[in-house]
């Protein structure tokens, strides 16, 4: 037997011998895995990356494989920024952001490079003719920027605004402030008065304030927000600088923040003001959000295509999810899309649609019911298919 495996985004041990597969590491780019196994073994999944104390959930899973499989695919969306949705198999949208796919209803994915006037408002401002700042729109984000001569402010913030139900929003960002006097922030905010959750900010000692990830806020209407951030990366050009940041799980970074003093609004702002040719920006990605009360929507993701050297009659799909959701459907395509086999989560299954192109696709029903204080929106960490 003679099994290809990855760990860290890297093959390793090609040409070992191994009884199990182990899905270990942080895979930070999609992998095709192909292995010849000869008698029945036990597939395990052990994603090490996850915080058992986070997600008790999160654990070996064994899953019953065929006596004989020959190809794998390995999909790992989370730290693929450049994963792209290619269709859908069911009435909703896929919904991918940043490389993090949220099973949310969609806020708005700058899909058009047009500020959607409806759901969001936006403000630049500078105290010299020379200064720059803007809000902008491109091909799947949006940009806050403040740079230039003098002291220049821009911001953005949802029209949306949180009341009488627990609200979640997850989006993925980008944020920096560079040069002395930049500073860019994450707020709650009624555009008078304004409460923080993330603030990069530079001064004498501090050149640079990066940051990239993705974020989880979570409204309380008894004027409370909690927020977590998954992070990609983070640096601080100081003395100090930025060390052990944990990149692996959602790490809390604001609980039952008081927010009482934003009234009569409640809006998720991004924030930028730079003075005397510092920079201050922030880049963000499409918008999963979910109110209190909502539907139970199902939204599906799905992978980009992979070709074999093989016919392919069969295989099985497998997930997981954070938070982890008994919700997950399990579907493939081996016949480059044009017809699909379901219900294979963790279930192989054959199929008369045989062929050589094979897609994955899981299915997640967004939960209608959010609890302030605790993350509800599932988001994707990782997906395999498996097919004989």
């Amino acid at each position: 037997m003679t099994l290809n495996k990855f760990s860290n985004g890297q093959l390793a041990n090609a040409n070992s011998v191994n009884e199990n597969f182990n899905f270990v590491g942080t895979v930070s780019a999609i992998g095709i895995l192909q292995a010849s196994m000869v008698g029945r073994k036990t597939i395990v999944y052990e994603d090490s990356d996850q915080d058992s104390s986070q997600n008790p959930d999160y654990k070996d899973e064994p899953i019953n494989a065929p006596s004989i499989y020959d190809n794998c695919i390995v999909e790992t969306p989370i730290y693929n920024t450049s994963l792209s949705t290619v269709g859908s198999i069911t009435s909703t949208a896929t919904y991918t952001q940043n490389g993090l796919v949220a099973f949310g209803d969609k806020y708005d994915d700058f899909s058009d490079s047009s500020i959607n006037t409806g759901s969001w408002g936006s403000f630049v401002g500078s105290t010299v003719v020379s200064g720059t700042p803007s809000v902008s729109e491109g091909a799947g984000s949006i940009e806050i920027n403040s740079i230039g001569a003098g002291t220049n402010v821009a911001y953005l913030y949802t029209t949306f605004n949180m009341g009488s139900e627990p609200t979640e929003f997850v989006f993925g960002f980008n944020g920096s402030a560079r040069s002395n006097a930049a500073s860019a922030i994450i707020q709650i905010s009624n555009n008078v008065g304004s409460v923080n959750l993330l603030t990069l900010a530079t001064n004498s000692t501090i050149g640079n304030d990066e940051i990239s990830g993705w974020m989880r806020i979570v409204y309380n209407p008894s004027n409370t927000v909690d927020a977590w951030i998954l992070y990609k990366d983070r640096f601080r050009e100081d003395n100090e600088g930025v060390s052990d940041i944990d990149r692996t799980a959602w790490v809390r970074v604001a609980t039952n923040l008081d927010v009482s003093s934003i009234t009569p609004n409640k809006y998720l702002r991004f924030y930028t003001t730079a003075i005397n040719g510092a920079q201050s920006k922030w880049v963000v990605y499409p918008i999963a959000y979910a109110v209190n009360g909502g539907s139970s929507t199902n939204y599906t993701w799905i992978s980009p295509k992979t070709t074999f050297t093989q016919n392919l009659d069969s295989g099985l799909v497998y997930a997981r999810t954070y938070p982890a959701t008994n919700n997950v459907i399990g579907s493939f395509s081996l016949n480059n899309g044009s017809s699909w086999t379901s219900d294979v989560y963790k279930n192989f299954l054959t199929t008369t649609n045989t062929g050589s192109v094979a897609q994955i696709g899981v299915t997640v029903t967004k939960p209608s019911t959010i609890v302030a204080g605790s993350e509800n929106i599932p988001t994707l960490y990782g997906a395999i298919g498996i097919f004989n």
